[in-house]
């Protein structure tokens, strides 16, 4: 049984109806990961999101107990990777611990020293700003020191009831001019 499935199996009937509605909340999915040249941690999250524009900050959450977030919180920086459709495998080898996740993927030195996996839709580069106690998990406030988009038609792997999905119709916007 792994640590997902024993932590479902404990949960009040109550917490567990409260996660099944919470699945049904559609989100991307982001590799958080941090090297400090010795050290290295990853983890997938779906709770990564915005939180300013001036100054640019993000936010993501993780449970108390993991072991690679207390790894990421000490090395006190991270980059966000927006995984495209082409890397569940990605995502699903760190939430499993694989122990071959590094090679699922080539990845890229960003100036900072964090690393990030290439061919992914969107990253960014941060430095965590704050830490702030939030029940069985803590929120981690990051400021953006560099980002960048992926290439042009990449699509974004959205996490929905427990499940990833690829196939879902995107609706079409008009492109504006902030997009870019």
């Amino acid at each position: 049984m792994t640590k997902v499935e024993t932590v479902k199996k404990q949960l009040a009937p109550e917490t567990a109806a409260f996660r099944r509605v919470l699945g049904r909340f559609a989100s991307g999915v982001a590799l958080i990961d941090a090297s400090s040249g010795i050290e290295r941690h990853s983890m997938p999250v779906t709770s990564f999101a915005p939180v300013s524009l001036e100054p640019p900050l993000v936010l993501f959450s993780a449970w108390t107990t993991s072991q690679s977030w207390a790894g990421i919180k000490e090395i006190g920086a991270f980059s966000a990777s927006f995984l495209a459709t082409s890397q569940i495998d990605l995502s699903s080898g760190f939430a499993r611990k694989s122990p071959h996740r590094y090679e699922l993927t080539e990845w890229e030195d960003l100036p900072s020293g964090q690393r990030r996996p290439k061919d992914s839709v969107g990253w960014m580069d941060c430095e965590i700003q704050r830490v702030v106690e939030a029940g069985d998990h803590e929120i981690c406030i990051g400021r953006v020191i560099d980002h960048g988009l992926g290439a042009e038609g990449l699509k974004p792997v959205i996490f929905y009831t427990g499940s990833y999905w690829t196939g879902m119709n995107l609706a079409e916007r008009p492109r504006e001019a902030t997009d870019a």
